[in-house]
């Protein structure tokens, strides 16, 4: 775990490099650049052959993660998200709904956690994205790790919501329904709404402080049936998670409050 970082600023000054035709590379800053480069992590080809065996892969896509030094610096832990394969020639309909048509996966994890930043949410911070190809399209998105070690999902898989007070429990829940309706309140959907997308991180007397994972499924275009699909979704992941049936009936009770019944 490490300690909590400050975000970049939601329109930060990005340093934007540009190869060749049709490949991008943008960094946070100077110093992040510098910092990958060091640690030869600065272009696709340098992060596709060491994602080679990464541990989380499905097709065209896959997640894995490395801790840098710099100096005398405690390690910092990044994951890098990359996705490969040819771009849809025809769009969905969703995506030309939301304003994601033809955007690599990357992308849309970069912007929705630029939309989710600027709606004040806490998000990992952006690293750097590397985009290559129009046809057949090669993306990687780099962020830093977040300081919850474990998803809501994970808490109730490890039994560590079992350990946790009633009162808690309760607030725990109240914060996840908060959240939600805070990205509604910004005119946003996501997609990704689910119990091992949310992270919570105890601030004792405090509360929580809701992190989020996992944004590529951030979009605009905010609906009365995005809202209820969100809500649904969350429920759902909270079912397929293994919650015991107080938690799924005090989360709908929760969700019903904000007039949505799923």
């Amino acid at each position: 775990m490490i300690d909590n970082v400050a975000m970049v600023p939601a329109v930060p000054q990005m340093v934007r490099v540009s190869s060749r035709m049709g490949s991008i590379a943008m960094f946070a800053d100077d110093q992040t650049r510098e910092l990958l480069q060091a640690n030869d992590l600065d272009d696709l080809d340098s992060l596709f052959a060491r994602g080679k065996s990464a541990g989380l892969r499905h097709e065209g896509r896959s997640v894995w993660s490395t801790c840098l030094t710099a100096g005398s610096d405690d390690p910092v832990r990044i994951f890098v998200k990359m996705q490969w394969g040819r771009r849809r020639i025809w769009p969905r309909m969703t995506d030309l709904k939301t304003g994601q048509a033809y955007q690599s996966l990357a992308r849309r994890e970069w912007n929705g956690l630029i939309r989710f930043q600027s709606a004040g949410l806490n998000v990992p911070q952006r690293w750097a994205l590397f985009e290559q190809g129009r046809l057949h399209v090669r993306s990687a998105v780099i962020v830093r790790e977040i300081p919850p070690a474990h998803s809501i999902e994970e808490m109730i898989q490890f039994g560590k919501w079992d350990q946790l007070s009633a009162a808690a429990r309760e607030t725990l829940l109240e914060t996840v329904v908060s959240t939600v309706k805070t990205i509604h309140a910004n005119g946003l959907g996501w997609r990704g709404t689910s119990s091992r997308h949310f992270y919570p991180e105890s601030r004792h007397a405090d509360g929580w402080r809701m992190w989020l994972i996992d944004c590529e499924g951030v979009h605009e275009r905010l609906t009365s049936k995005v809202v209820a699909r969100d809500y649904r979704k969350l429920l759902r992941s909270m079912q397929h998670s293994g919650a015991d049936s107080t938690t799924l009936d005090q989360l709908r009770r929760r969700i019903e409050r904000e007039q949505v019944y799923v």
